[in-house]
């Protein structure tokens, strides 16, 4: 009876994993495969999860709302970017009432409808495993100090130790012939001054700004390999030379490469340019 009990408490205590349409409750610790991340449901709430990554947490007898949404991690300043434009929380528009600031390795917000009457605190996240949170705590003014005591209780359980399962099967193999076939273009200035070329071959090309004159729209010549592997891709040059650029998707259709932010477009490897 005593070994039956502690199996059960074993298996109560494992992570439930993120499912869209699924429900949780009060003391669940809920898994975000997808983006390696987990955090345990506080008590008295209860949450829902509206899509596969995201948790919205609400209490049994308020208006008052917690909502965690993860992702990958991206650089501090593209968060930075988000927490000073107006967004949608839980539906209704804000603006930021106030520029982000950086505590505790966290960005920080707050914003407030037109009339004052919603008050938001969002806090963005960073995990050392390419994972990434934004949390948002939302409510009618009276109740935001509940939303943000329970969202504190919230980070406080949030945990970015586990591997990230970006889909089901060979996710590097995945990634890697949705990245193929394109130019991507990083900007100084409004200049292009590094550009990659990545073919559904394994071949590459890299030019970079050594002075005046316009980024070529073809590659002078093929260089090396690349691949992509554990959220990096992997620059291979002939000498055996590996460089290794940590990747993160960006808005408006924009890659990171090591932090750098890279404007992307289909390119035809096939063709003889």
């Amino acid at each position: 009876m005593l070994f039956t009990l502690l199996i059960t408490a074993i298996a109560l205590a494992e992570p439930v994993p993120l499912v869209e349409g699924r429900r949780y409750y009060s003391g669940t610790t809920v898994l975000s495969r997808q983006y390696g991340a987990t955090v345990t449901i506080p008590a008295g709430w209860n949450a829902s999860a509206p899509d596969g990554s995201t948790l919205l947490l609400a209490p049994s007898l308020s208006s008052a709302r917690v909502i965690v949404k993860f992702g990958l991690s991206l650089p501090a300043t593209v968060f930075q970017e988000m927490l000073e434009t107006p967004l949608v929380v839980d539906g209704i528009p804000m603006k930021p009432l106030d520029r982000p600031g950086a505590p505790n390795a966290g960005l920080t917000g707050r914003f407030s409808d037109e009339r004052g009457r919603h008050i938001a605190k969002v806090v963005a996240k960073k995990g050392a495993n390419g994972g990434a949170a934004v949390l948002f705590a939302v409510s009618r003014k009276p109740k935001q100090s509940q939303a943000e005591a329970v969202m504190e209780a919230v980070i406080e359980t949030l945990d970015f130790s586990n591997d990230i399962v970006l889909m089901e099967g060979d996710g590097d193999n995945r990634l890697f012939s949705a990245m193929a076939n394109q130019r991507l273009s990083h900007e100084t200035a409004g200049r292009a001054d590094d550009v990659l070329w990545l073919c559904g071959d394994g071949r590459k090309a890299r030019w970079q700004a050594s002075g005046a004159g316009d980024a070529p729209s073809d590659p002078s010549g093929w260089s090396g390999t690349w691949t992509f592997r554990s959220m990096r891709v992997l620059l291979i040059e002939d000498d055996g030379t590996v460089l290794p650029l940590a990747w993160g998707i960006g808005p408006d259709e924009t890659w990171f490469l090591a932090g750098r932010k890279y404007q992307i477009e289909m390119y035809d490897c096939s063709v003889e340019h």
